[in-house]
């Protein structure tokens, strides 16, 4: 009797354990867990360049000057076409003087930020030029070259913040072409007689200085992708290079800037340009291609190593320039000068590609994906959080891109090539969400698309599995996009 319940006590300690068991192992099941949450991982933050532009060596005053270089940098300053020593003392204005300005240059696009350094600075175009953009070295000649369509296409903000100081403005007291004509170098005489119009303009330029307002200046030139509506855009991408700017180097003025507002920009690339002073007086600044190391740069050394031998451009208006063409006598070496500026001019002009961010946003572990952040505030329900970019979508075809389709359910959505799944996978059809690339080139990234057995997501992220559970896995599909981030 004793061994009978022994052996029952014993059958019952082995169920019960069976049964705490059973329901340990159905807690932890799929089924019974909590959606795995997945976050794709957005676009990189960009490069930082930072430039020491070298000293000029002959003066800024009576040179040449190319408005479609980059502006104030001394790459657009060209041959002296002024004889200074052939005027009088008092046809030369010299005031010295000591002015800190600081000027900001924006735009929502490239073309709006062309028009924004050409308007605060009173550059006015006419004729056949009236509609085209002066300055588009700015960019195309930068340290970084955004030469490409691409590089300045519509999906980017462009901020530019420029802070100067100014010891000396120097200005010809003549204020036509027809009486510094007088005055002309006698090498531009001659080259004049022999160079093609083309060959004037790319050794002299297309203008001369007959104002020049010299010191040091600091320029900070920013492109990223900004997730906010069209009216908070600038706003926001002036937060991002601020942020960034302050990484690089220090000011007595710095202060913190919202991180919600900072984190709404991708991809953000900044150009740093010191110019004037000793560029030796800078410290040395440690950083990979996209992340500084270390504390920002204490650059005030670098401010205290201003003196006339390494004075700078600080500032250029449309008043302290005169076009070439009208300081020649010769009405027919004038005339095809000017026709030839023109066309110059249009020859110089750049045109963004027209192209948008795929944006993410999520809701637990439910998907969709829209063009802007207005889509995303008009469509997405209740709930749904931006995440940011993942990816660049043209918005119409281009060579070797194919169109990319979105169908939705309203909760999660799916990206396809093919346009006619809609009963397949049970989502309706919305159409085109842009244009991509279908084969993997140089230059793109990888959207992989992933699934838990019942959503989709897209990630730039290369895993065997992803989520808290590692329940998403790669479908097979990969998607190819245009990088965003240098």
């Amino acid at each position: 009797m004793k061994i009978t319940n022994l052996f029952t006590t014993i059958l019952l300690s082995a169920f019960c354990f069976g049964l705490i068991s059973c329901s340990k192992e159905n807690s932890n099941s799929i089924e019974n867990r909590s959606p795995d949450i997945y976050r794709s991982p957005n676009i990189p933050e960009g490069r930082i360049v930072v430039v020491e532009n070298s000293i000029r060596q002959q003066p800024y005053l009576g040179a040449g000057y190319d408005v479609m270089g980059s502006y104030l940098d001394n790459a657009s300053v060209k041959r002296q076409i002024l004889d200074l020593s052939k005027l009088e003392p008092d046809q030369i204005d010299s005031l010295a003087f000591r002015e800190s300005c600081s000027k900001n240059y924006e735009g929502r696009n490239v073309t709006d930020f062309l028009k924004s350094i050409m308007t605060k600075n009173d550059f006015e175009l006419s004729g056949e030029n009236n509609s085209d953009l002066l300055f588009t070295g700015t960019l195309t000649e930068s340290a970084l070259k955004f030469q490409s369509a691409y590089d300045y296409s519509e999906q980017y903000t462009f901020i530019c913040s420029q802070s100067d100081y100014t010891e000396l403005r120097q200005s010809i007291s003549l204020f036509s072409g027809k009486t510094l004509a007088p005055y002309l170098s006698d090498a531009f005489m001659e080259d004049i007689k022999v160079l093609t119009p083309q060959e004037i303009i790319e050794t002299y330029g297309t203008h001369v200085i007959r104002t020049a307002h010299l010191g040091n200046r600091i320029r900070n030139l920013y492109r990223s992708v900004v997730v906010g509506s069209k009216n908070e855009c600038l706003l926001l991408a002036s937060y991002g290079a601020e942020a960034r700017r302050q990484k690089i180097y220090k000011t007595a003025y710095d202060q913190l800037m919202p991180p919600e507002a900072v984190a709404k920009n991708y991809g953000g690339t900044i150009i740093v340009e010191f110019n004037g002073g000793d560029s030796k007086k800078l410290p040395r600044l440690n950083l990979t291609s996209n992340e500084v190391i270390g504390e920002p740069m204490n650059i005030s050394a670098w401010y205290k190593s201003l003196v006339p031998s390494n004075y700078s451009l600080t500032t250029l208006s449309g008043k302290d320039l005169i076009p070439i063409y009208e300081l020649i006598k010769d009405k027919a070496i004038s005339d095809k000068l000017k026709e030839t500026t023109i066309a110059y001019i249009k020859s110089r002009q750049i045109y963004g590609v027209e192209n948008h961010p795929l944006l993410q946003a999520r809701k637990e572990n439910n998907y969709r994906y829209f063009k802007s952040f207005d889509d995303f505030s008009a469509k997405a329900e209740e709930g749904y959080q931006l995440e940011g970019a993942i990816g660049s979508l043209f918005d119409w075809s281009q060579p070797g891109t194919s169109a990319l389709y979105l169908y939705s359910n309203d909760k999660n959505d799916y990206l396809s090539f093919d346009s006619t799944l809609e009963q397949k996978i049970n989502m309706d059809f919305k159409g085109e969400i842009g244009y991509c690339y279908t084969n993997w080139r140089n230059g793109l990234d990888t959207l992989y698309e992933i699934s838990d057995g019942k959503n989709y997501s897209y990630t730039l992220e290369n895993k065997m599995e992803y989520g808290e559970h590692g329940t998403w896995v790669k479908t097979g599909k990969e998607i190819y996009m245009k990088k965003i981030s240098l």
